[in-house]
């Protein structure tokens, strides 16, 4: 199952995110979880928990690609032959099955499987995975008899939750990059300039201060189409007085850092004040109540309870308080699947977790948000990023 080593890899060096002995110590752990669950491997198809047990990456995920792990042994990947290149340049492993685009990936899984011992017994599969479709479920059950796939979702998220020392400085890193292209973007804006310069001030911050391709893009608007969760630029044209916010992420090794920022350019008038006190008021009552054994909940009722001093209520306030960070893949750069806060979430904190922060409060005109990074402690919390919560006035 091991794939010629290319040309191109032999005269690279290997660009792994973290040592041989890390990567072992998470194949262990999630091995020692199988074992506890009673299955004999783990079919593994999200590419953020590939990346996280063996460091291998591409942006060709949208392709077949599935890792498998024997609850004894060494993990076989089994990709599209175009990307396996990859694992030369980033991953610890050496077994791969690569797949030519006339062969049918799930068939060549169940023959990877037969080979490293996961031919038969009860083995666990991402039931919720976006990358393991209905049809390719079915496919593996009719082709593998003698498999029970059990669902194991989330078994391998669990590990990914708590974050190690060296994922922490890659998130430090990403965090970095973010308030880079937040300070490149607010020196872009202007007076009847538009999204677009500041957006492309921001990407180019970002790169130029190291980071990667984000999970998702950069969120740059202005004046009324502030308005737009999750808007991104569109050409209008920025007037005195408008609001112009940005949400950010800078990546490394896939790790993500976030920043949401918010300035007007001239003189902001009291209630764009007021919303962002409201917004920052939200931002430091979750720093205050972060620490391990504190649920989820109740730092989003903290968050909550402060914007709603302000007045500020459901219709201005709509999102949770904040999201796990860490590996993260277009569509999303966060880990909020694996865990968010928000309402009803009794999950205890740990220390090492790490998350994004972003209340967005709504006016009838605007939107404004602040946000930190954040890493739980074993006190409390560490605020990732370092730019100050403040609504500054850009001068016109």
């Amino acid at each position: 199952m091991k794939m010629p080593v290319s040309s191109a890899a032999k005269s690279s060096p290997k660009r792994l995110a973290f040592t041989v002995a890390e990567y072992r110590d998470r194949l262990q752990r999630l091995q020692s979880r199988l074992r506890e669950a009673e299955l004999d491997g783990l079919l593994v198809n999200t590419p953020e928990n590939i990346t996280y047990l063996t460091g291998f990456q591409t942006p060709g995920y949208y392709a077949y690609q599935g890792l498998l792990v024997p609850v004894d042994g060494d993990p076989v990947l089994v990709c599209r032959h175009l990307e396996a290149a990859n694992v030369d340049f980033f991953a610890w492993i050496d077994q791969v099955v690569p797949v030519a685009d006339d062969r049918d990936p799930v068939l060549e899984t169940v023959a990877a499987m037969s080979e490293c011992g996961m031919a038969e017994g009860r083995i666990g599969a991402e039931l919720d995975s976006w990358f393991l479709t209905v049809r390719q479920l079915g496919q593996l059950r009719e082709a593998a008899p003698a498999v029970d796939l059990v669902d194991a979702s989330g078994t391998v998220e669990s590990l990914r939750v708590i974050k190690s020392a060296a994922e922490i400085e890659h998130i430090r890193s990403s965090c970095r990059q973010a308030e880079a292209g937040i300070e490149a973007g607010i020196a872009a804006i202007r007076h009847g300039g538009s999204e677009n310069e500041v957006a492309a001030a921001v990407y180019s911050g970002v790169i130029l201060a190291g980071g990667e391709y984000p999970g998702l893009a950069p969120f740059v608007l202005a004046g009324a189409r502030t308005l737009i969760p999750h808007g991104t630029w569109g050409g209008g044209a920025i007037e005195t007085g408008d609001v112009v916010y940005f949400e950010v992420c800078g990546t490394t090794f896939r790790y993500t850092g976030a920043r949401m920022h918010s300035v007007v350019l001239g003189q902001a008038t009291d209630r764009q004040k007021r919303v962002a006190e409201a917004s920052i008021a939200g931002v430091l009552a979750a720093v205050e109540a972060i620490a391990p054994g504190v649920s989820a909940g109740e730092v989003d009722r903290a968050c909550r309870e402060a914007i709603g001093s302000y007045g500020f209520g459901a219709d201005a306030y709509r999102h949770r308080c904040g999201y796990s960070i860490g590996v993260a893949f277009p569509p999303d750069w966060g880990e909020g699947q694996i865990l968010s806060l928000k309402a009803g979430e009794e999950r205890l904190l740990e220390s090492g977790m790490t998350f994004h922060v972003p209340p967005l409060v709504f006016d009838e005109e605007f939107g404004i948000g602040f946000s930190h990074s954040l890493l739980v402690t074993d006190v409390g919390c560490e605020p990732l990023t370092a730019l100050p919560l403040r609504l500054d006035s850009i001068e016109d």
